[in-house]
């Protein structure tokens, strides 16, 4: 309600509760699937969650990268240097989402509620499946 009261009285042009309306429906969006993922993966140790979510990131920026640069991945000027440096950036980018899950896990940012015990011991048992 007070997205929409705030632009009431601008002068921002008609599109503004179009503008609101995809706010609220990307916030609701996201709500719904905070929702979801924490009643699916309830069981998953979080090592294996964040590994699954680090390898479909990777995919995702390999076919976004493809998508949208495909233009200028055409007209570039192909020699053995460039070519390193785009596989070494794929390197690095697999690297970074292969071993993240690893290092949360390791310094305890992987911690994951579950419903069915107290605080201290949900802390302590999940940390120790990441191990």
């Amino acid at each position: 309600m007070v997205l929409v009261l705030s632009d009431s009285g601008g002068s921002a042009g008609g599109r503004t509760l179009v503008g609101d309306a995809l706010v609220l429906l990307g916030a609701t969006g996201y709500a719904l699937l905070n929702c979801s993922q924490e009643k699916l993966l309830v069981d998953t140790a979080p090592r294996e969650l964040l590994a699954g979510v680090g390898g479909f990131g990777f995919l995702f920026a390999c076919v976004q990268s493809v998508a949208y640069e495909r233009s200028t991945l055409a007209v570039a000027a192909w020699n053995p240097a460039i070519a390193l440096l785009v596989l070494l950036y794929g390197a690095a980018l697999f690297c970074f989402y292969a071993l993240v899950p690893h290092m949360l896990c390791e310094s305890g940012s992987a911690v994951r509620p579950s419903s069915n015990r107290s605080a201290v011991k949900r802390a302590r048992c999940d940390v120790l499946a990441c191990r």
